[in-house]
């Protein structure tokens, strides 16, 4: 049944070559209606030192992360057997297609996975973020940004509570979390702009965007 994947990562650091922690997974029907939830928790490669403003926001300890249930291997081969049993599907993260998809990719090299999983036969890719950008621009009044010394803000938790859903600071940077806030923000954004939602969601696929230029 082809439907969505929400997903979400809690890394070591803020480079494409950070490696998970906790990744959160939820796949929901075309009504977003969860079918299916996983989150899994992975220990730290001895070789990576996790940078510590990452682990102070995501407040994961060191204990915590020694106790983890996979290895680094076995949760990228983890991730990758999940997604293939969901495919056909559309992956949506917030900041995921700069973000999340780059430590994935380089996840999945690592562990001699096929890198481009998520670009592969099957699948479609969207992010919520450029997604809120684009509603805050040409339909202002289908979303509320905050502002912050004047300048708009738009990191997940900021703009969630901005529109009504609850997603506190204490919540925040947990993956589950993010991961039902982020279909809770775009159940909202189809609900205001269907049209426009749907416009930018035909650019999921390269197809989209190819019959769009011609």
């Amino acid at each position: 049944m082809p439907g969505y994947i929400f997903w979400d990562l809690e890394t070591t650091g803020l480079t494409a070559f950070a490696v998970p922690v906790q990744a959160a997974f939820t796949w929901v029907d075309d009504d977003l209606v969860i079918q299916d939830e996983v989150v899994l928790h992975g220990r730290v490669p001895q070789h990576v030192v996790p940078a510590p403003d990452a682990m102070l926001v995501t407040s994961f300890t060191p204990d915590q992360l020694e106790a983890a249930r996979f290895s680094h291997l076995d949760m990228a081969t983890a991730i990758a057997r999940l997604l293939a049993s969901w495919t056909p599907a559309t992956m949506i993260g917030f900041n995921s297609l700069k973000f999340d998809e780059e430590v994935l990719r380089t996840t999945f090299h690592q562990a001699l996975l096929p890198p481009y999983l998520t670009s592969g036969t099957g699948f479609r890719r969207a992010d919520v973020l450029p997604m809120v950008r684009t509603l805050a621009q040409i339909r202002p009044s289908a979303i509320s940004i905050p502002k912050l010394g004047g300048k708009p803000v738009y990191r997940l938790g900021e703009v969630c509570r901005a529109n009504g859903i609850a997603l506190g600071e204490d919540e925040a940077h947990d993956a589950s979390n993010d991961v039902r806030a982020t279909i809770a923000l775009f159940r909202l954004m189809r609900q205001r702009a269907p049209d426009l939602v749907a416009d930018m969601m035909e650019n999921a696929h390269k197809s989209g965007a190819i019959r769009r230029l011609s």
